[in-house]
């Protein structure tokens, strides 16, 4: 079994502007912080949480979600 050291010398991490894009920020409301870390300005940060939220989802075990 690997150590986390060989995995994580294994790994291969993908650019912040692809992670970032997954979770729905623009290139433009990142601040580049060196190669694999940055910021996001507030701006972006706000227009995340004025956003309108996802559908309320109800599973048939009377158990109910908000999804974001």
């Amino acid at each position: 079994m690997a150590t986390d050291l060989e995995i994580a010398h294994a790994a291969s991490p993908a650019p912040i502007e692809e992670i970032a894009w997954k979770i729905g920020i623009g290139v433009d409301e990142l601040i580049p912080m060196g190669r694999g870390m940055a910021k996001i300005t507030w701006d972006g940060l706000k227009s995340k949480f004025e956003a309108t939220r996802g559908a309320y989802v109800s599973d048939h075990k009377c158990q109910s979600y908000t999804l974001w």
